[in-house]
């Protein structure tokens, strides 16, 4: 069976832009070092940040489904589709060509509250038929491959983010800060658990860095005496501090957590989703089981306190753009596109 010939990508995609989530931030990476390689590329978004509008890619918005289907009707037939989100299930009801890159929680957000319960009921079926019907499915960690997207289709395979830090962000080999950081939008998913933990550690300098998403759980963080909300920043300086917090309810995998043990501090959590293929408990930080959030407080006040913490960098070689993007553009080529 032959395999057909794409002449561009076109990435649709809800947000584009590197602001607003770890999944758009991969893919605005990715498309830099795709447009400096020379691939035709362009973009339909519902929404972008300011940084996308800057980017001379071609782009075009739309609003709804009805729209996305004008947009790509005439592209349809010579192009290569590539999706980062949900709107994968809507290029599967379109019978559109394309690869699809899993950055999701879905099933385990489900569990997370009700309202997670009932958003599942759209977000499960719609990455479901994105997932099943694409040409391949590239994931972020091993543990949603084998959780949700293997059983689906079998077309698939592991590309890992990329990490890079700014300068000011710290580096390996550089001695840590004190205090805690903690990265990532701000709402229930990521900080719901963090509010018994912060209570527990009073005088603890504590700095959060990402956007304000939910307001009610910005209120509870910032009635905590000894926590700053430091919102959404290009920069983040690790380096200021003496260890990463992870409280996720459930996670993919986190660029930031990776970040963060490149600078050089390490990493603090609960064992969900893909953390556990790059935090290795007593070489990097320790992962606890979501029901021992005394443990995981002893071991923050233990590290906190000048506690010998190794620091196994040795994955950081798997976790490139530059890697990550080749790898990608092996695969549009494999799949059709004309390079």
């Amino acid at each position: 069976m032959s395999v057909p010939l794409f002449k561009q990508l076109v990435i649709v995609t809800k947000k584009f832009g590197p602001s607003f989530t770890g999944a758009t931030y991969a893919t605005f990476e990715l498309l830099r070092r795709w447009k400096e390689a020379g691939l035709p590329v362009q973009v339909f978004y519902m929404m972008r940040d300011a940084d996308a509008v800057a980017m001379d890619v071609p782009s075009s918005g739309f609003r709804t489904k009805g729209e996305l289907t004008r947009l790509v009707s005439p592209e349809k037939e010579g192009s290569l589709f590539y999706s980062d989100d949900h709107l994968s299930g809507w290029m599967a009801d379109l019978g559109l060509n394309y690869v699809h890159t899993y950055h999701g929680n879905w099933p385990d957000a489900r569990r997370l509250d009700w309202y997670n319960l009932l958003k599942s009921f759209y977000f499960i079926p719609l990455y479901k038929r994105g997932v099943t019907g694409a040409m391949e499915v590239v994931n972020v960690s091993r543990y949603f491959q084998e959780r949700f997207s293997l059983p689906l289709n079998p077309r698939c395979r592991i590309i890992h983010n990329g990490i890079a830090l700014r300068e000011g962000s710290g580096a390996k080999g550089s001695e840590p800060g004190d205090g805690i950081i903690m990265v990532g939008n701000v709402d229930r998913r990521k900080y719901r658990r963090a509010l018994g933990i912060l209570k527990a550690l009073p005088n603890v300098r504590v700095h959060i860095y990402g956007k304000l998403s939910e307001p009610a759980m910005v209120r509870k963080l910032n009635a905590l005496p000894n926590v700053t909300l430091m919102g959404f920043q290009k920069e983040i300086p690790y380096g200021e501090y003496r260890l990463f917090l992870s409280a996720s309810s459930m996670e993919n995998l986190s660029i930031a957590l990776c970040e963060a043990v490149l600078a050089g501090i390490p990493v603090l959590g609960y064992k969900v989703g893909g953390l556990g293929e790059v935090i290795r408990d007593g070489q990097n930080g320790k992962l606890f089981s979501l029901s021992d959030q005394r443990a995981l407080v002893q071991e923050i006040r233990r590290v906190l306190k000048g506690g010998e913490q190794p620091m196994d960098q040795s994955f950081i070689d798997d976790f490139n753009w530059d890697k990550a993007a080749a790898s990608y553009e092996l695969l549009f080529k494999e799949k059709g596109l004309v390079l």
